[in-house]
Parts: structure tokens; sequence; C-alpha cells
């Protein structure tokens, strides 16, 4: 008697605590095993993740754009960038972005990293030379 080859299931679902956890460990095992030398600078604690936050007011000290980044590990991440409706258009996104740049060139930072949908600002970054 023959058995049939072992096929795995296979479905699109909500995980629960421990498979989510083993999924992660998997990525974080290999990560570990192909790249040791960066894990290691993980473990360091000048390589945390840093807030890099820029705010904009008006005349009249309310907020009217902001940028919020992380920094760690020579990269900088933009989260969250935006400039109130009434302020767009005036050259406020890119002070804030080359605002950013220049404190993340000076914590170290060669990379940067940012995701956008399509109905926000693609253009606005293509334009500031993100790819």
């Amino acid at each position: 008697m023959t058995s049939s080859p072992y096929v795995p299931t296979l479905a699109a679902k909500e995980l629960d605590t421990d498979q989510s956890g083993a999924v992660k460990r998997f990525l974080r095992d290999y990560n570990q095993a192909a790249n040791p030398l960066w894990w290691s600078a993980m473990d360091q604690s000048e390589n945390d993740p840093r807030p890099l936050d820029v705010v904009i007011h008006d005349r009249d000290g309310e907020v009217i754009g902001g940028l919020l980044a992380t920094t760690a590990m020579r990269w900088v991440r933009l989260n969250i960038m935006s400039v109130h409706e009434d302020h767009r258009g005036r050259g406020l996104g890119t002070a804030m972005l080359v605002c950013a740049e220049t404190e993340a060139v000076r914590r170290g930072c060669r990379y940067a990293y940012v995701d956008t949908m399509d109905y926000q600002a693609p253009e606005f970054y293509r334009r500031n030379g993100y790819k």
C-alpha cells in the first residue's frame, strides 16, 4: 500500500498570537543566520529607533504641518507627513522633508524609507528624489 504525499493546509485567516509568533520567529531565525553582524548591532541601545519629528506653526502658534519619522541603523523611516489644506502648495512639505533629511544625515542615516498611497503624495516624493 502506498501513502499519498503530504499536502499542507493553506488558509487565509487571522492568526492567533502563537501562530503569528511562529511566523515571525521563522523569519527572525533566518535573518539572524544570514546576517549576524546586523543582528548583533540591533542589540546595542544606540541603534534603538529614535523619533525624528518636524512641526510647522503659523504666526499664531497653531500647528499647520508636521512630519513624524524614526531613525535607526542608518535608516530614516518617514511615517506620516501632512500639511493643513489651507497651507498646501507653498513648499512647506518640501521644507519639512529637507529638515528631516538633514537631521537624519546628522544622525548617520544613509537610507530613507517612505510609503504613500496613490491618492496621497507619490508625485511629491518623486519630485524630491524618492523612487
